[in-house]
């Protein structure tokens, strides 16, 4: 099972992907070639907008694990030792 919240940003543009989210998974193209497929007009405006949101859940979950990330970054206390932060569990 893929964690789309952990894929980087670049993921998005990779070609055709599967974004998957506990047992639901929804085919998509890449922003890139959603752009193309639109200029052409191979794409109706409702799988536009269908793909679209796709997009924006997996950004709006890499937003909330990045936000979780930081914010036990900034909670964590430093290593005495190394001058260091201790990593991120």
């Amino acid at each position: 099972m893929i964690n789309h919240s952990a894929l980087p940003i670049a993921a998005l543009l990779a070609p055709n992907r599967t974004l998957k989210k506990g047992y639901d998974s929804m085919s998509t193209y890449s922003i890139p070639t959603l752009l193309r497929l639109w200029k052409q007009n191979e794409l109706t405006t409702e799988q536009a907008v269908g793909y679209t949101i796709q997009h924006l859940v997996a950004l709006t979950e890499q937003i909330a694990a990045l936000e979780k990330r930081l914010r036990h970054l900034e909670a964590s206390p430093l290593d005495s030792h190394h001058g260091t932060r201790k990593p991120y569990a």
